[in-house]
Order: structure tokens, then sequence, then C-alpha cells
């Protein structure tokens, strides 16, 4: 085995300083000095210990309430399929994603999932790969903090609405709320009152009698104002 670097175009040997452990964990010392950083993995000189995959980079980032995941394989030998895992604690995963592999290959290939329905706050992402004869092996942890569902305090839903809007608001925030509903000017075109939040935190708009356009749900209790804009169809 030896320490490869990708130098932006070809993988560099950085050689065997020294190892230690066995078959299932360890670790692999560079012989030299290397002066330059950049994605690092494992290499194989001859064909007695084939890996897997080379593994150029893993990442896992929020994106609008959900999580794009991305990898890239620089070699894969024998690689079946990958399954993307999900957890909380970062000890219990869960899958959340299996995408094929490309059995073998010496080219540099992208992948790339979204979950769509992530843990709120900080969660933890792995890669597993497994091999045709169900061997299996993982990338390193990822951790990403994705921003929890009362970020912007109020959420209306559907949005675009024909109907009846629905207003969800933060239950440690509001109690009683006064809402509102104003046009790009700013004059209220629909007084919902002061409503008393209770149970699932959620109330019923009707808008049905406002013409199609943009408007702005306004949400005020004590001081705090909450605005979110919402298009009538």
């Amino acid at each position: 085995l030896r320490v490869a670097r990708w130098d932006g175009s070809a993988w560099r040997d950085h050689g065997n300083g020294g190892t230690s452990g066995n078959t299932v964990a360890g670790s692999l010392t560079s012989s030299g000095t290397i002066s330059s950083f950049s994605p690092f993995t494992l290499s194989s000189s001859t064909s007695e210990n084939p890996l897997p995959i080379n593994l150029v980079d893993f990442s896992a980032v929020a994106a609008d309430g959900t999580v794009d995941v991305t990898w890239t394989t620089a070699s894969e030998t024998n690689n079946d399929y990958f399954v993307v895992e999900a957890s909380k604690d970062a000890r219990e995963f869960n899958e959340v994603a299996t995408v094929d592999g490309a059995g073998n290959s010496n080219a540099m290939l992208s992948y790339q999932i979204k979950d769509s329905n992530p843990f709120a706050g900080v969660s933890y992402y792995r890669l597993k790969q497994v091999d045709f004869n169900g061997e299996f092996t993982y990338s390193e942890i990822q951790a990403v903090n994705t921003p929890t569902l009362w970020q912007n305090e109020i959420i209306v839903s559907p949005n675009p609405v024909v109907g009846t809007a629905n207003v969800l608001l933060d239950p440690v925030l509001y109690q009683n709320p006064n809402i509102e509903i104003r046009d790009l000017q700013g004059r209220i075109v629909k007084n919902i009152g002061r409503i008393e939040i209770k149970g699932f935190n959620q109330v019923q708009v009707d808008m049905t009698d406002m013409k199609a356009g943009l408007y702005f749900v306004y949400v005020q209790e004590a001081g705090r104002v909450a605005v979110s804009r919402v298009i009538r169809n």
C-alpha cells in the first residue's frame, strides 16, 4: 500500500513509510516530506492488495431544507454499489439512498444524491461502498447543519395558494399573535386578527376572495414581527 495524492491531473505516489494495525483498521504513513496538500487516499502498487475505489472526495452540504451529498472516485474495482447513510448521533445510521457503482473504471466519476428529508439541526453522513462479493468499506463521516423548521419563524403552505393557505407558527415565539395580509404597498387587505394558537400551531387563512398576485403575511406579537410572502394564483 502507498499514500497517494491527487495533484489536479494525476495521482502521485508518496510511498509507504510505515504501517500499523491490521486489515480491518490501522494507519499508513507516507515516506518523505509532502509540501502540497490536496485529496489523499490509499493506493496499491501491485495487484496483491487492490482497493475497491479511490475516493477523491465526499461531502454533504445543506441547501434549502435538503442536503446535497456528492462524491467523486478516481478509479473503481469490482464496485457494485454505494449506500448513503445518515445519522443524528454519528452512531446509529439509516440508509438514505443506494446508487449503482461503475464496476470497474479508471476514469474520474462523480455522483450526487439529494436527501429531501434530512434531520433538523446537526446530523452526520457517510458513504458505504459495497463490492460484488458483498464486502464493504466506509468513508469518513461528514457533519452537516440543516436549519430547523422554524428558521424563518413562520411557514406558509401551499405557496402559491389557490384557496386556503396554512400558516404554521413557531410555538415558542407565538401563542396569541395578530395576523394580517398586506399587498406590495403595505396596505392591509385582510385582517385575520388576534389568534390564540393551540395544538398544531396552524392557522388557516381563506384567500379565495383575493385577487391573484403577491402578498405578505404579517405575524405580530409582543413587539416581534415575522413576515412571509405568499403568491395567490
